[in-house]
């Protein structure tokens, strides 16, 4: 259960990222690597980082949200990455409804004996369930990749 629930919840990886770069001198080198799939905007100190793909017809996207900070002679740039809230409310739902349906499926069961009906209520839930996690599994690699892009975009951006 402790696994289901971190599929259904992820908790966005934080990063730090370090260079000798002033503040500006380095958002003007994340300016010069946005292209079409890459846009960097700024407000006061705060940088979003937005990834985007659209591969077949279907749009993927991961935003990294960071603030500048100086330590010394170094500029540190420390966020972390925006999560798909909608997710596990998806999953909650799918859960409820399942449960839902498995209790009433068992209870029509004890009532009235098995029927073919019922079978198919008491199989139905917990496939849309295992279904559903799957999605979201999915979904959560794909984030993963973009936000390794993004990763090595700064990176690479960021060096001296």
């Amino acid at each position: 259960m402790f696994n289901l629930f971190r599929i259904w919840f992820p908790v966005p990886p934080k990063f730090s990222f370090q260079t000798q770069l002033m503040p500006s001198e380095a958002q003007q080198k994340l300016n010069q690597a946005a292209n079409q799939y890459l846009s960097v905007s700024y407000s006061e100190n705060t940088i979003k980082i937005r990834y985007q793909t659209a591969s077949s017809g279907k749009r993927n996207f991961c935003t990294f949200y960071g603030k500048w900070s100086k330590c010394g002679p170094q500029t540190l740039l420390n966020g972390n990455f925006s999560t798909h809230t909608f997710l596990p409310f998806i999953a909650i739902t799918c859960l409820l409804i399942s449960t839902v349906a498995e209790i009433s499926a068992i209870c029509s069961i004890i009532e009235k004996g098995i029927q073919p009906l019922f079978i198919c209520f008491i199989i139905f839930p917990p496939v849309l369930l295992l279904l559903i996690t799957g999605m979201i599994f999915v979904i959560n690699s794909e984030q993963r990749v973009l936000q390794k892009k993004i990763v090595a975009l700064i990176n690479n951006t960021l060096k001296d």
